[in-house]
């Protein structure tokens, strides 16, 4: 088995493609592997958070029938090594050659790295930092400014961790798979060594057994319980609406056919110039394969445009 993990912030739609890369003949979306109740991740704090099961056979319940996330270690997982080891015989039940996490944390990636975690790669993925800082908005009540600051701070870390490390990387942004998903997903596969294809456009047919992620990742699968999943959400705190879960179940599952623009009408060109100025933001953006002058561009430009 290799190891692949996504890094990066909330929001970057880590969760969707690592569901349609799960389509892949040779990858097994793992999911949020560090919310796992056994690793103790969140067992201080955000406890709601923790999962003993993959979000479509168990969701949170105690009764886990899910035919990868089972058999438990029973002893304390009192060392980085032990923690590896229940990592690896837990993935082992999947099958499958690539084991994508999608954790999204780079000191869970250190923590395994450090316990002896061998053939290990990451993709960092990011979404431009205004459209994260509104998600963030919506999500904490917090000003889009500190969204922005929190967007620099996650990705800086990231970086750091993998660079440090000599671990393999790929960085990709959320536009380039809306605007160019067969390019984005041959690159993933390029940098995975696997030949084959990522049937994107049908990921929702295929078996899924990740941990976590956002609710509208999973609304298209066929066994999806949507009650179970609204209680979910109120009781993670995420802040969805009945009528925002609707809305995510009408949209086209093909990310062909969607977009990520809620920021240019939520966002003022006072925001975002707010968002540049922050030290070391422009920086990060230049380093993740942002054009910081092109976004203000696109910012005025839909003003123009939308100004009558």
């Amino acid at each position: 088995m290799r190891f692949v993990f996504i890094l990066g912030s909330p929001f970057c739609g880590s969760t969707a493609v690592g569901n349609m890369l799960n389509s892949h003949e040779h990858i097994f979306h793992a999911g949020e592997v560090d919310r796992l109740a056994i690793f103790s991740r969140y067992r201080n704090h955000d406890a709601h958070l923790t999962v003993n099961g993959c979000s479509l056979c168990s969701l949170q319940t105690s009764i886990n029938n899910c035919t990868v996330w089972n058999n438990y270690p029973t002893e304390p997982l009192e060392s980085k090594e032990k923690i590896v080891s229940a990592y690896y015989n837990l993935a082992k039940n999947s099958k499958k050659e690539i084991i994508l996490d999608s954790s999204k944390n780079a000191d869970w990636l250190t923590l395994l790295w450090e316990g002896g975690l061998d053939t290990c790669s990451s993709i960092i993925l990011s979404r431009n930092p205004f459209s994260f800082a509104y998600s963030h908005f919506k999500a904490t009540g917090f000003p889009f400014w500190q969204g922005i600051e929190a967007w620099r701070n996650i990705y800086d870390h990231c970086l750091r961790v993998v660079l440090s490390r000599g671990i393999p990387l790929l960085s990709l942004k959320h536009s380039d798979l809306l605007n160019d998903a067969d390019n984005f997903f041959s690159k993933i596969l390029y940098f995975l060594q696997l030949s084959g294809s990522v049937d994107y456009n049908h990921f929702y047919q295929y078996p899924c057994h990740a941990l976590g992620g956002n609710v509208g990742s999973f609304l298209k699968y066929p066994n999806f319980n949507f009650t179970d999943y609204l209680n979910k959400e109120l009781k993670e705190n995420r802040n969805s609406t009945i009528q925002e879960l609707f809305e995510k179940n009408l949209s086209p599952a093909s990310p062909t056919q969607r977009s990520d623009d809620a920021w240019l009408r939520h966002l003022s060109t006072d925001d975002i110039a707010s968002g540049l100025s922050l030290p070391g933001v422009v920086d990060t953006m230049t380093l993740l394969g942002y054009n910081p002058a092109k976004i203000v561009y696109e910012k005025i430009e839909w003003d123009n445009n939308n100004s009558k």
